[in-house]
């Protein structure tokens, strides 16, 4: 049974919802600017109502439906990174506006997470075919050596897709609301994705200072390379294969990601690149 609206809020039954949130889930997630997502002592209602997840592509079709919230998602993730680069590095010079404006307009996926329809949490993903000669000379793989493209191979990989510039705003991060939420779950709904595509790996860039490595390590990710210098951050290189377990996923995760996968805003080209991909695998193009 799909969740029902209830005064404002989503009674879960009969759902693996409705398992994951009772009992499970600490009763109020409160963060400093007294934003909550509130659940009833009984863990049988959740607003989630306020919550939304929308994907785009990284550059929209011309008169897209979409290029308003296209538009709001695209500043807020620019003025994100435009802060974080001032505060590591004393500034964000014009090359490396020039930079972000260019890495998010090549993006296939952008994939964002709105609170009250700010948004809050983003992660942009590329897809790449390696039976394209020129894929490799992409400046995504340029921290990337002749031991990774041989992982690779190794593993059988013929497509990826990029998982990068994970972020999440200051006042939805886990020292202010007291658990991690945003981030693992943009990983899940990357996997989605992927999956949706029948892409052979995920692949990210992950800096250790954050402990973003650890994240993905503990959602199945596994490293290849070890202490990667990305512009002065010491990095993982990491890999998935596979979705992670059900039972290593914290039930909050799990559900909040199924929920928004089902509900998704999608302004993207997704459709269209499911059954090109499909097609490929029916067809068994390498």
């Amino acid at each position: 049974m799909s969740p029902k609206r209830m005064h404002g809020l989503w009674k879960i039954e009969n759902t693996i919802l409705d398992r994951l949130f009772r009992g499970q889930i600490p009763e109020v997630l409160m963060l400093k600017n007294k934003k909550k997502l509130q659940l009833s002592k009984e863990g049988r209602m959740v607003n989630l109502n306020r919550v939304e997840y929308a994907l785009f592509s990284g550059k929209l079709p011309a008169r897209s439906l979409g290029v308003n919230l296209y538009n709001d998602v695209f500043e807020a993730w620019f003025n994100f990174w435009v802060n974080f680069w001032s505060q590591s590095v004393g500034e964000c010079g014009r090359e490396e506006k020039v930079k972000l404006n260019l890495d998010f307009l090549r993006q296939d996926f952008v994939s964002c997470i709105l609170v009250d329809q700010v948004p809050v949490a983003f992660q942009l993903h590329s897809v790449f075919d390696y039976s394209q000669k020129n894929v490799m000379a992409l400046p995504y793989f340029e921290i990337h050596d002749e031991e990774s493209f041989k992982f690779f191979r190794d593993n059988g990989v013929r497509s990826a897709i990029s998982f990068e510039y994970l972020s999440v705003v200051p006042e939805w991060r886990k020292q202010v609301s007291g658990k991690s939420l945003w981030a693992p779950v943009l990983n899940l709904l990357g996997m989605k994705i992927r999956h949706e595509l029948h892409i052979d790996a995920g692949l990210a860039t992950a800096r250790k200072s954050a402990k973003v490595n650890e994240m993905c390590s503990s959602l199945g990710w596994e490293m290849f390379r070890k202490d990667v210098d990305y512009r002065g951050y010491a990095c993982d290189l990491l890999a998935t294969f596979k979705f992670p377990k059900i039972e290593n996923v914290d039930p909050e995760v799990h559900a909040m990601s199924e929920y928004l996968w089902k509900n998704k805003v999608d302004y993207s080209s997704l459709e269209y690149l499911r059954e090109v991909m499909t097609q490929r695998r029916l067809l068994k193009v390498a």
